[in-house]
């Protein structure tokens, strides 16, 4: 069971196709041995960290929409922190780490994700462009 997860990255129903039993039976064994558990959660982490660094170098490559969902992202995680009343203490800390004063660096998130949504942002696209955005562009040119 154990090598089956570990082999499907902790994805439950495809170690199940593996083993020719139902996702329930997985499930039962999850609940039932805590090593198998901890598979399964590291197994996730490691997934979601894997997926996480090819989003951050599409980011560093300026692609738009990896910028845009790198900045929903963080601005869904400060939400649900806000709505749990829980610090979000790695942001904080990251930032304090940077030089960068939090608050400023939440303003200048929902800022740039608000560009990015209504495609204001410089290089991003022309369309639904403000006036003074499109003549800042051109100026630019």
């Amino acid at each position: 069971m154990a090598g089956a997860l570990e082999e499907a990255h902790g994805l439950r129903t495809i170690a199940a196709r593996a083993l020719n039993c139902s996702p329930r039976t997985i499930h039962k064994y999850i609940e039932r041995y805590p090593d198998l558990a901890e598979i399964v959660e590291y197994s996730t982490i490691e997934r979601f960290e894997r997926a996480w660094l090819k989003l951050d170098a599409k980011v560093e490559a300026g692609e738009p929409w990896a910028i845009q969902a790198a900045l929903r992202y963080e601005l869904e995680r400060e939400r649900l922190a806000q709505d749990t009343k829980v610090r979000p203490g790695d942001f904080d800390a990251h930032c304090q780490r940077a030089g960068i004063n939090p608050a400023d660096a939440r303003a200048a998130i929902r800022l740039a994700l608000s560009a990015l949504v209504t495609k204001r942002l410089p290089g991003v696209g022309g369309v639904g462009q403000s006036a003074e955005i499109q003549a800042e562009n051109a100026a630019q040119r």
